[in-house]
């Protein structure tokens, strides 16, 4: 019996379609469903996908919660394996200068790379990275990322480390 239902998504992303990690042009392809629901019990996803199927697959009942999406998205919960919440300068042009092929040494040679974020890290005062990391890990869960594990900072220095 299915306890949850979210329908009328506009959009619902489901990851669909390409087994294991995705790189390169792939990483753009979110498995795009268009007038989707999802049905779960038991925390459990049970289908997934255009509504008109979703309603047909699973069984209701008076105790099953009926969410309304509004038309708006509804992604599964991002899961960051590597994450720096605490650091003094993002690094975002770099994140797509690697989608689009360029090596780590093309970036280090446009300024950017680990140097770059080592130099801003080391000019920058404890409260602002207290304050970086606080806004950082609150804007991810907002963006849909639940579960996420920070990394430390590359410092030769211990020393150097403020948010302990």
């Amino acid at each position: 019996m299915t306890d949850l239902i979210i329908r009328n998504i506009g959009q619902l992303i489901t990851m669909d379609g390409t087994d294991g990690p995705r790189r390169g042009p792939s990483m753009r392809e979110l498995g795009l469903v268009e007038g989707g629901a999802v049905a779960a019990a038991s925390g459990r996803v049970l289908a997934a996908g255009l509504e008109s199927s979703v309603m047909t697959s699973v069984e209701t009942g008076p105790g099953t919660t009926v969410v309304d999406a509004d038309g708006g998205v509804v992604t599964p919960g991002l899961v960051d394996p590597h994450t720096h919440a605490v650091f003094a300068a993002t690094r975002e042009g770099e994140f797509a200068m690697r989608v689009e092929g360029a090596s780590y040494e093309e970036i280090a040679e446009a300024g950017g790379g680990i140097r770059s974020s080592v130099r801003s890290l080391r000019a920058a005062s404890p409260d602002l990275l207290r304050e970086n990391g606080r806004t950082t890990l609150d804007r991810m869960l907002e963006y849909g990322t639940t579960t996420s594990r920070a990394a430390t900072a590359s410092l030769s220095n211990p020393s150097s480390r403020c948010c302990a």
